[in-house]
């Protein structure tokens, strides 16, 4: 099988150097694929029906075709990061091992190269397309700190217990782009934006809290001994940096819960405009 000829490659004599290629592989990919899709995107002398519609789409949209592209590239990097690390997570959760510290996955290294290549494309992007302001500087620091982690396991070979179980959270982030498509199309003030916010803030419950904050407290709980006995950089990541992951995703979630609130009253449940008597 194909992903067990790659996980093989990843786990040969030097897994980190061969999860540090295969990561630049993959940001190499979501690069092309941008360019890809931006090519099709643009082509303004297609006579077709659903290009026709495309260009007109986005001239009243305004939205610049890398950005198009970049937003369908990071839908399909949710899907397969989010279904790799649903599968991992499985697998990891059906092993019996002495600790979950030390359990590990068939397609550790290339669950994790699929969503450290896309940190390292996307860091790049928005380093090069989007100006900087606190949402762009929460997601460096999301990024930036995601493939340390992700490093920091694959180079001490442990912990994959909490970062493909982090890998299965990316399955929320293809109806977030959808909602920022929603967005910048005009249409905040619709039932598809409010129901597509509902759907966004139950899988975020479910997955991001119902997963991460569980996975983060069993790892406390039953690895105490073992994180105190383990390098001091793996201390760190684990307490340190998974904190910060749960403050982040908490500090979303309720940005999330917020607007979706705002736009199911918005749409199923608006005010009566009282008439003014003259």
């Amino acid at each position: 099988m194909i992903l067990d000829l790659l996980e093989g490659f990843i786990q040969q004599s030097s897994p980190i150097v061969n999860f540090s290629i295969f990561s630049l592989f993959w940001s190499v990919i979501y690069q092309i694929l941008v360019y890809f899709f931006r090519n099709i995107f643009d082509q303004h002398d297609s006579q077709s029906a659903l290009h026709r519609g495309f260009h007109q789409y986005r001239a009243n949209l305004k939205y610049p075709y890398h950005e198009i592209s970049a937003t369908t590239v990071s839908v399909i990097h949710g899907f397969l990061s989010g279904l790799l690390g649903c599968f991992s997570l499985i697998e990891t959760l059906s092993v019996d091992e002495e600790s979950p510290l030390y359990e590990k996955p068939r397609y550790r290294g290339i669950s994790m190269s699929v969503t450290a290549g896309y940190f390292l494309y996307d860091f790049f992007f928005m380093v090069f397309n989007r100006k900087l302001n606190l949402p762009q500087l929460s997601l460096y620091v999301h990024h930036a700190l995601g493939f340390f982690m992700f490093s920091v396991s694959v180079y001490f070979d442990m912990g994959y217990f909490f970062t493909i179980g982090w890998l299965a959270t990316e399955l929320t982030t293809p109806f977030n782009h959808f909602r920022t498509i929603l967005l910048n199309s005009g249409a905040k003030n619709t039932d598809l934006f409010a129901i597509n916010s509902l759907v966004l803030i139950s899988l975020w419950i479910v997955i991001r809290w119902g997963i991460l904050f569980p996975t983060l407290y069993y790892m406390y709980v039953r690895c105490v001994t073992e994180i105190s006995e383990a390098h001091l950089v793996v201390q760190i990541t684990i307490w340190a940096g998974g904190t910060m992951m749960c403050l982040l995703n908490i500090v979303w979630g309720i940005k999330l819960l917020q607007s979706t609130i705002r736009a199911v009253r918005r749409q199923f449940f608006p005010r009566k405009q009282k008439n003014k008597s003259h």
